[in-house]
């Protein structure tokens, strides 16, 4: 949501097929100082969900297309998200058992996240 002239622009109800809203602007100082948020992202849950899992990845970029640099991928076994980038693999789990992934790429770098509190992580490489 946003930009040029709608930075401040709040919708006025939970129908996202009606954009319907008003622009907050009352209070705003435009100073060299501070940056201004020209974009945000909302999400809404469809209606009638008792349980919803979000999971958002941002590539920022001016002037060129990065959609294709952050990937979905699907565990072999296990249960949660997974997401690749250039130079990681973010896992996402949603129960403590085992998790078992083909590397999607060249990355680096493995990053858990949003994992139960006091996990044990042991890490066993084939191939």
């Amino acid at each position: 949501m946003g930009g040029p002239g709608y930075e401040y622009w709040v919708p006025d109800d939970t129908d996202a097929r009606r954009l319907r809203g008003e622009k907050f602007a009352e209070g705003a100082e435009r100073k060299p100082w501070f940056d201004l948020g020209r974009w945000r992202i909302e999400i809404q849950a469809p209606p009638g969900r008792l349980n919803d899992r979000f999971l958002v990845a941002l590539s920022p970029s001016l002037g060129r297309d990065r959609s294709g640099e952050v990937q979905g991928f699907t565990l072999s076994a296990g249960t949660g998200d997974a997401l690749a980038t250039d130079g990681s693999v973010i896992l996402f789990p949603t129960d403590p058992g085992p998790i078992a992934f083909t590397w999607p790429g060249p990355q680096r770098r493995l990053l858990f996240a949003g994992s139960p509190q006091g996990p044990r992580c042991r890490w066993r490489s084939t191939g």
